[in-house]
């Protein structure tokens, strides 16, 4: 009985345990894709900010070859 008693309060304190890592890894995985959307964002404006500076050199470029 002692022995049964003792294996079952370490299953308990295992599923506590296991409990709280999967709260832990579900907190982080939500975070990491904030993240990921938040970096593609940024890339997305990088693009956008080089594609008007690309822009603007041509038509300067154009507009100072006359």
């Amino acid at each position: 009985i002692e022995m049964a008693a003792t294996q079952y309060s370490r299953l308990t304190e295992l599923t506590q345990e296991k409990s709280e890592l999967e709260e832990q890894l579900e907190f982080k995985m939500n975070r990491w894709g904030e993240l990921n959307e938040l970096a593609e964002q940024i890339e997305q404006q990088k693009q956008k900010s080089n594609d008007a500076v690309k822009y603007r050199q041509t038509n300067f470029d154009k507009n100072t070859s006359i």
